[in-house]
């Protein structure tokens, strides 16, 4: 009964399951009988039933999400939220605008925690942010230079493509 890959599991329905095992055990139901009823393996009810001898029934039961304890506290997510609705001029910024990057280095300033950019938008889902499309193009945005940019020095960057001649492919 394996995991398909991107379900979730539903940890107190796999608790359920530890527990009815057991209690079959207990009434006398030979594990491959209590295996094939619940759709695991043998050595896994073997495995409950070493849990429990070792650790008592607590051992089998779900004792909440395991992995890595978040690096930001409670209290540290409520001030960052607090923060980012002041905005990021407040904080020394210089435009209005959040980026994954500025509120990475707003984190590292105030908390002395160092995200990764890719990771700080994972950081801003989970506590209710979304990612904004600029609805028009920055203030900064100079477009005489960007047009005599693109007139001269694009121009002289930009790759030319050669004429190629049989010498220059490769056959089987």
């Amino acid at each position: 009964m394996g995991n398909i890959a991107g379900v979730k599991r539903d940890f107190k329905a796999l608790e359920k399951r530890r527990l009815k095992g057991l209690k079959l055990r207990r009434e006398g139901m030979p594990r491959s009988e209590v295996a094939r009823r619940l759709g695991v393996s043998r050595h896994a009810v073997r495995q409950w039933e070493k849990q429990v001898e070792e650790g008592g029934e607590e051992a089998v039961l779900w004792n909440g999400r395991s992995g890595r304890l978040p690096r930001l506290m409670e209290s540290q997510v409520e001030e960052l939220i607090r923060m980012l609705i002041e905005g990021p001029m407040r904080h020394g910024f210089d435009t209005p605008i959040w980026t994954c990057r500025r509120v990475g280095k707003l984190i590292e300033k105030k908390f002395w925690i160092h995200y990764h950019p890719d990771h700080v938008w994972k950081i801003l889902r989970r506590i209710g942010f979304s990612v904004q499309k600029p609805i028009r193009r920055a203030k900064e945005r100079d477009e005489k230079s960007i047009s005599n940019w693109k007139k001269h020095r694009w121009l002289k960057v930009k790759k030319k493509t050669q004429k190629r001649t049989k010498k220059d492919s490769f056959y089987r």
